[in-house]
């Protein structure tokens, strides 16, 4: 892979899905922050389809990080935050034999 470490300028964070008891037999949503990192982050393009009767936008992006995690990345219970925005990871591919570097690909837009 051929990257510069100039080339990782995002500051992301990656979050886990957490649910925890309401007392009353059901459960609330939280979003627990695991770690933040350097990431760069690639526009791959977008996607429209029409769900729940209303068009709905995807876009998709290329998110490469070091491997400089202290978690397994689960792709059905974390997402990633950069700013206000979020991401959900579609697919995990370590680049090298080494397992140096990450690239995630992601999508924006409304979970589904």
């Amino acid at each position: 892979m051929d990257i510069r470490i100039g080339e990782l300028r995002h500051r992301i964070t990656f979050e886990r899905l957490s649910r925890a008891s309401d007392g009353q037999g059901g459960f609330e949503i939280h979003w627990v922050e695991l770690q933040s990192c350097w990431a760069k982050i690639e526009n791959k393009g977008a996607r429209e389809r029409v769900f729940a009767e209303k068009i709905e936008e995807n876009r998709i992006f290329l998110i490469t990080i070091r491997n400089t995690l202290d978690h397994e990345i689960e792709m059905s219970m974390d997402r990633i935050k950069f700013g206000d925005r979020f991401f959900q990871i579609k697919g995990i591919e370590y680049v090298d034999e080494r397992r140096f570097w990450i690239q995630l690909t992601c999508a924006e837009g409304v979970a589904s």
